[in-house]
């Protein structure tokens, strides 16, 4: 009787919790001041901003994972407006939601969440949707180490004319996001902001229009930026630099796949543009548009701005034309340094509408021979220094996703770009070799190939591979296109640090598997390794220790204490 009670008794305690937990949860309507610290819970959500929410000075906001925020459709609002501190921190597994109440919702629903002077914030794994402006920050710094508000790994979309804003902000960090713009504007926006970190985020385009990452001085210089491992793609212009810009650096970005520019440099207002470094970017255009454009401004009553000491190096160019300084801009060629770059364009890799003579010495035009390359220079009115030039790819580095140090790959043919390290535990486990990647895996795309093309990259490894080591690549094949791993055959197998592996357009090693003038690859170099005590690390095996001793003690003790029962029935 007493188990039919129990069982009884369960049943109807889960069919209780099932009926409770069945119950919608009610909304939970905001607006208003916040005063003193809160936290807006999962057990409170959604929260339904009927009006602007302004949080104090001194007072933190705390929204946790999971929450879901909706604001009330309005003509200019309603808004999340930051004086204190906003923690939104989501989870990879568990978003934030920032989004229109509207049962239609659509872009420009509602406002944006405001940092002010003096706020602070974190907004991380937050998926932001229909607001004008979703993220703006006005006259908010923090300083060198310590970021006033950190936007990270949020997905912002479906907004309005810009996706995060920073108006004279200085000292904060924008990492890992994605926008999507649907109108004009920008995805990313610096206006007159010093010392910012701008990296690793995708900007792209529902509509095909604006620009990705755009950095002005309206209301004055600007300095100190990091725009580094960005991607823009889908949209009118990749990225600009504009006037008033200072020792700002512009690194190892992609921008292709553009209706109009991939990157473009200008000045004007009497402002200068001095000490811009653009490094290590991948450009691209589509044929018929200037891969990279460099430009001055002149209005009525204004001075021209000027340039001085823009080193354009290590970059990869590839287009119908490449880089262009504008005619009628009053620009000084000489304050141009372009070196040790791929300068693959078809008609010209190199432009000189303005005046004096440009350094283009030690770049690689995609040959090598004289006459060839001075059919790719321009020089309308000003002249174009391209002795000594180089004789292949310029040979491009990453620092290996195990930390053992910088690859370096170079090709025969094309361009090398858009490196990265790619970590094994990203990849697929289902048919992988059985193979110890002591280096990790590596990506890049090679450019400016003529259809079909074979080329051999040759890769530089931070250490010697044994002889036996085989190059392996997880990717779409003709047989599998949703992707296989497979082997590509290595051309140079003689136990020291570099490698060699041949290449096709189209073909092996080929992501796209498309004859269309760009290999994308994908691999890395493994070898059978013994798992055993001689590779396994010493960090790990010092940590296993005390549980290795710990398990050795319970045996001892348990056949102790098995024998003495032993002993005691006989």
């Amino acid at each position: 009787m007493k188990r039919i009670f129990s069982i009884l008794f369960a049943l109807v305690l889960v069919l209780t919790m099932s009926l409770v937990l069945a119950v919608p949860v009610a909304a939970t309507d905001v607006s208003g001041t916040i005063a003193s610290s809160t936290t807006w819970s999962v057990a409170g959500s959604p929260y339904i901003v009927t009006a602007d929410v302004t949080v104090n000075a001194g007072v933190t906001l705390t929204i946790d994972p999971g929450v879901t925020v909706k604001f009330n459709k309005g003509t200019s609002g309603p808004s999340l407006i930051i004086n204190g501190n906003l923690v939104a921190e989501g989870t990879s597994g568990s978003n934030i939601v920032f989004t229109s109440s509207a049962g239609s919702p659509a872009a420009n629903d509602w406002w944006r969440i405001q940092f002010n002077t003096g706020s602070t914030g974190s907004v991380k794994y937050c998926d932001i949707a229909y607001g004008t402006i979703p993220i703006y920050l006005n006259d908010v710094d923090g300083s060198a180490g310590n970021p006033a508000v950190t936007v990270e790994n949020c997905n912002i979309h479906d907004g309005g004319s810009t996706g995060i804003s920073l108006i004279r902000s200085d000292y904060n960090t924008v990492k890992d996001n994605t926008v999507t713009l649907v109108g004009i504007g920008q995805a990313i926006w610096l206006d007159t902001c010093s010392n910012n970190l701008i990296e690793g985020n995708t900007c792209t385009s529902a509509t095909g229009g604006g620009t990705g990452i755009r950095l002005v001085g309206n209301f004055g210089d600007y300095s100190g930026n990091i725009v580094r491992a960005n991607t823009c793609t889908g949209l009118s212009i990749g990225m600009s630099l504009e006037s008033g810009a200072t020792n700002n650096i512009i690194e190892n970005n992609n921008c292709h796949d553009n209706v109009g520019n991939a990157f473009g440099i200008e000045t004007g207002y009497g402002k200068t543009s001095s000490g811009n470094i653009i490094r290590g970017n991948t450009f691209s255009s589509a044929p018929g548009l200037l891969v990279m454009y460099v430009r001055n401004w002149q209005f009525p009553g204004e001075p021209w701005g000027t340039f001085s000491d823009i080193q354009i190096t290590d970059n990869t160019i590839t287009g119908q034309y490449g880089i262009r300084l504008l005619p009628d801009c009053n620009i000084d060629a000489t304050q141009f340094t372009v070196n040790n770059n791929n300068l693959l364009g078809t008609t010209y890799g190199v432009k000189n509408n303005g005046a004096g003579t440009l350094n283009a010495e030690n770049n690689w035009w995609g040959t090598a021979v004289e006459s060839e390359i001075q059919a790719l220079i321009v020089e309308q009115p000003g002249t174009i220094d391209y002795t000594p030039w180089l004789t292949g790819s310029v040979t491009q580095s990453v620092t290996t996703a195990t930390g053992t140090g910088t690859a370096s790959f170079s090709s025969d043919g094309g361009a090398l770009g858009s490196e990265a390290a790619v970590a094994e535990g990203t990849l697929p486990t289902t048919g992988k070799p059985n193979l110890v990647f002591p280096h990790g895996f590596f990506s890049f795309t090679i450019t400016g190939l003529t259809l079909s093309q074979i080329v051999t990259v040759t890769i530089t490894l931070p250490s010697a591979v044994p002889v036996g080591t085989q190059y392996w690549k997880y990717g779409p094949t003709t047989a599998v296109p949703a992707g296989e791993w497979y082997q590509i055959v290595m051309g140079s197998d003689d136990g020291d640090n570099v490698i060699t592996i041949t290449l096709q357009d189209g073909g092996v090693g080929d992501d796209d598997l498309t004859a269309d003038g760009t290999i994308v690859d994908q691999g890395g170099t493994g070898n059978p390794g013994a798992v055993g005590w001689e590779t396994y690390p010493v960090s790990k095996v010092r940590v296993l220790l005390p549980w290795i001793a710990l398990f050795a003690a319970i045996i001892a003790g348990a056949s102790l204490l098995v024998l003495r029962r032993r002993r005691a029935q006989s």
